[in-house]
Order: C-alpha cells, then structure tokens, then sequence
C-alpha cells in the first residue's frame, strides 16, 4: 500500500521562514531585555558607587581621581576612565 504523505507532514517554505522569524524576533525581544537589565543593574551600581564616594568624602577620606581616556572606544554605555588613587 503506498502512503502519501499530506500537506501538515511536509511544511513549505513559507512555514519554515514564518517559523525561523517568529524565532529570531523572540530571540531579539530577549536579547533587547536582558541588555536593557544589565544596563540598569549598571546604573544602579554607579548610582552606588558615587554614593559611596560621597559618602567617603564627607568623612574626610579621599577618593581615587579619574580622567577621561580620548584615545580608547567609549562604547555605548559610558566614557573610558583611567583611575589613579589620590
């Protein structure tokens, strides 16, 4: 007996790229919100970390100096710095 096979047995083109678009954009759709957490999870570490060096100042200790580096990449999220204890 021949078997023949139906058209939910042998997906077209057109599903495969439906299917692979659905799944690219998920993909970017999490990549977007993970990046978007670690960039908030950075802000609120420099959030703290300025504090903190307030904080130090206030009590009379000094805290390292830093300079901006012109030669270097910056990158999306901020200048590159050079720190010296000072």
């Amino acid at each position: 007996m021949i078997k023949t096979q139906t058209v939910a047995e042998e997906p077209d083109d057109s599903t495969v790229i439906h299917t692979l678009t659905g799944a690219l954009l998920r993909e970017r759709t999490n990549h977007r919100e993970r990046v978007q957490q670690l960039e908030q999870r950075l802000a609120a570490a420099r959030g703290e970390i300025l504090r903190l060096q307030r904080q130090l100042r206030e009590q009379g200790v000094a805290t390292s100096r830093c300079r901006r580096v012109s030669n270097v990449p910056t990158g999306r999220l901020g200048a590159s710095m050079i720190c010296n204890p000072g």
